[in-house]
């Protein structure tokens, strides 16, 4: 489903429910973005008891390359913004060698820095998160780096605009609309056609079809409307009918 069928289905159920009160676009982009991650929160109880568990995760593992990463004073690089968890990370050579970073808490970083036992060396490097910020030794401008982590999900957006007669006209990801006289973007701004072409922001979920309804439930539950997903899911079947 698209983000906009989501959003009508959502709409639907709480008329249903709520004596045609449904939701508005503002409000049901808001409590998505934040039930997303209450779920992916949830998902990632259950990778961390077995990382084939669960495959609705697999979209978020992310690979950031030497070309994306700025090692600062030959110490440490921020952490993207989308950073969820670290699932591991390595040096690589001119030959394909790859060397694995051993994660290790603050304390460990500096008693092996300081041993001479265990010292880290370059293809037996380690490093530690914090402040997010990951910290590496010993750092290289020979090796390249690669980090695979998981990160969060992309928000969601669902544009719209205002015609002319005061109908909410939705826009798929990806689409153009000419600007008419008196209509309103999505924030309310007036428009004329003296404004020329507007690009869709409309921004899918990256979720499978179950999560999303899973999302769903967790939405119209804020709401005041307790449903499973197999419930829900008939629901989407009678608007679909209704449609």
């Amino acid at each position: 489903m698209t983000i906009y069928q989501l959003y009508k289905l959502a709409d639907f159920i709480l008329g249903v429910h709520r004596n045609g009160k449904g939701i508005t676009v503002p409000n049901f982009e808001d409590l998505w973005n934040r039930r997303q991650v209450d779920y992916f929160q949830e998902v990632y109880k259950l990778y961390e008891i077995d990382t084939d568990n669960s495959d609705s995760l697999r979209l978020f593992k992310t690979i950031l390359e030497q070309t994306d990463i700025t090692v600062v004073s030959n110490s440490y690089f921020e952490l993207p913004t989308n950073y969820f968890h670290y699932s591991a990370m390595t040096y690589i050579d001119d030959d394909s060698n790859c060397y694995a970073f051993d994660m290790v808490t603050k304390s460990q970083y500096v008693m092996r820095k300081a041993s001479t036992l265990t010292a880290p060396s370059l293809t037996h490097p380690i490093c530690y998160e914090f402040d997010n910020k990951l910290y590496i030794y010993p750092h290289s401008s020979v090796l390249d780096l690669e980090i695979q982590y998981l990160r969060y999900p992309n928000d969601i957006v669902l544009d719209f605009y205002i015609d002319s007669d005061g109908e909410q006209q939705f826009l798929d990801s990806g689409d153009e609309h000419v600007w008419g006289d008196d209509e309103y973007d999505a924030d309310g701004t007036a428009k004329s056609s003296a404004d020329g072409t507007h690009t869709s922001l409309t921004t899918e979920s990256e979720w499978g079809g179950d999560d999303n309804l899973k999302i769903l439930t967790y939405i119209l539950r804020d709401m005041g409307v307790s449903m499973t997903k197999l419930d829900v899911y008939k629901q989407a079947e009678i608007q679909r009918n209704e449609d």
